[in-house]
């Protein structure tokens, strides 16, 4: 990536330079890279999109339209390539996802069995189901008139299925712990993550 990102700007023309930045998380760059010191912005790995949007903004005194941002994915930025499911079904997924991954007992809230969390969802209101259901090891979500996502619930895996395509996804543990409240998540089909 380095070597690809140091040819990019070897061949970049001198009027585009002034606005040209780097993103990274790496506080050692080649030197050639560095004749763009005053252009680095540095991001460390585990910090906030919004504190990387603060200091992208500060830096290029760029403008954001802040009222789409959530709208967008967090992977592709897309805006069109998402379907809402509700929480409730969220959480049974992460709860698999969790169990799957070995982190489940280090998460609270996910102290429950994964049988506990598919009976609490059955219990539900329609209305809170939404368009999701339960079959087994399976969450089902239908999205709109044709497409039906399938994901793993069983524990042991983290797939998810459209018609003959099997993919795996990703959860957030933000989105479980749910500081903000939201009673529905994002689901981006291009990317396979939820935010």
């Amino acid at each position: 990536m380095v070597k690809e990102m140091e040819y990019f700007l070897q061949h970049l023309p001198k009027d585009q330079r002034p606005f040209t930045y780097i993103l990274t998380n790496k506080k050692t760059l080649s030197q050639k890279v560095m004749d763009f010191e005053e252009c680095v912005i540095f991001a460390e790995q585990e910090q906030e999109h919004s504190i990387i949007l603060e200091r992208i903004i500060r830096k290029t005194y760029s403008s954001i339209d802040f009222s789409s941002i959530y709208k967008r994915c967090s992977s592709c930025a897309e805006v069109a390539t998402h379907f809402e499911i509700p929480m409730a079904a969220y959480r049974s997924i992460y709860k698999s996802f969790a169990t799957c991954r070995n982190f489940a007992d280090n998460i609270v809230g996910l102290e429950d069995s994964l049988e506990t969390f598919k009976d609490t969802f059955n219990f539900l209101s329609t209305e809170l189901k939404g368009n999701c259901s339960i079959d087994g090891e399976e969450l089902i979500v239908q999205n709109g008139e044709n497409d039906v996502y399938r994901f793993s619930i069983n524990g042991t895996d983290i797939n998810v299925t459209v018609g003959d395509e099997v993919s795996t996804f990703k959860c957030d543990t933000k989105l479980f712990n749910n500081g903000n409240g939201l009673d529905k998540v994002k689901f981006c089909w291009k990317c396979k993550v939820f935010y």
